[in-house]
């Protein structure tokens, strides 16, 4: 008997992306899997468009509910999934053909816990036209890591990074699993903790998930100060968990919240958030020196602290016209 997979896509607002992401779920080569779409009281055509994927195809399912945001509802359909491993995909991302085979090989032939594929992110232009970004080329093969070096793997941001999407998970491992109401920046303050309770991890680095980055999640709109308070918090929640638990990650973790500090400053900055801004800055002084020093740090992390020396202003300088990009 086939493994079932269900996969939990998120719907909100996404009514002109909604139908590539169904359709390339529907176009997988492995047949056995339940499509659950998580109306989130979206207020636009979404919800009436999941009914008509669901009449078209019975393995689709669909819940409407009133608006929690993302995490509610990745929760509700965890909730009703029904099978063997779980994977999330975002309803304005699409996928490849082979997503589903390729992610469910590595549990089949080599008993993991989480399989993780490469991702290609895109954009769209003026005239709706997709655009793809460069990268590395793919060698297609499987690496099997233990949960500590896919951890730090993770952190370090080399093969993949903290997203719930563009992996899959065993069933089992989500047991008692939430993701976090009302945070932003959810996937950094919950993945992490999946892999811990993990044995072993597989990452392909053929790009079988297609990221969309969106024009309008602009930087610096004093409506979204919430969202540099929560990665702030979750990154000292992550610091000290990850050390607690596994103390030869610190400056693998380090690196990575470092990051999180870099982006939270400046958006506190743009924010007139003073308070926050202050104490982003206090983190990346005491951090920025391990990472400037650690061979195995991330490029782009160990560059933007050698330039936060040169002090605030000249790192918002640059912050905004080549980190952030």
């Amino acid at each position: 008997m086939k493994s079932l997979v269900s996969i939990i896509v998120p719907v909100y607002k996404v009514e002109q992306y909604l139908s590539k992401c169904v359709d390339s779920l529907l176009s997988q080569s492995y047949g056995d899997i339940e499509i659950i779409l998580v109306d989130d009281g979206s207020s636009d055509f979404c919800g009436v468009m999941c009914d008509g994927f669901a009449e078209r195809d019975g393995r689709i399912k669909v819940i409407h509910k009133k608006n929690g945001g993302l995490s509610d509802a990745r929760n509700a359909g965890l909730a009703i999934a029904s099978g063997d491993f779980i994977t999330y995909v975002d309803s304005d991302d699409y996928v490849s053909e082979k997503y589903i085979e390729k992610l469910l090989q590595a549990f089949e032939n080599d008993q993991v816990d989480i399989s993780v594929c490469g991702i290609r992110a895109f954009c769209l232009d003026d005239q709706g036209n997709e655009q793809l970004f460069p990268v590395r080329q793919e060698n297609g093969t499987n690496q099997l890591f233990d949960a500590d070096r896919a951890l730090e793997i993770m952190l370090r941001q080399s093969m993949f990074d903290t997203e719930a999407w563009a992996k899959m998970y065993r069933a089992s491992l989500m047991d008692g699993f939430l993701f976090p109401v009302g945070l932003y920046n959810e996937d950094l303050d919950s993945v992490y903790k999946l892999f811990l309770k993990s044995d072993k991890v597989s990452f392909t680095d053929e790009k079988l998930y297609y990221y969309l980055q969106r024009k309008d999640s602009i930087m610096g709109r004093k409506r979204e100060v919430k969202r540099y308070h929560d990665s702030f918090e979750i990154a000292d929640r992550l610091r000290t968990d990850i050390c607690n638990q596994r103390p030869d990650l610190e400056k693998a973790v380090n690196s990575r919240v470092l990051s999180v500090y870099f982006q939270s400053y400046a958006g506190a900055v743009h924010c007139d958030d003073s308070e926050l801004a202050e104490e982003c800055w206090n983190r990346i002084k005491e951090l920025r020196a391990g990472v400037m020093t650690d061979p195995k740090g991330r490029p782009k992390a160990r560059g933007a602290a050698m330039i936060s020396l040169l002090g605030r202003k000249a790192f918002i300088a640059a912050y905004d016209t080549l980190i952030r990009k």
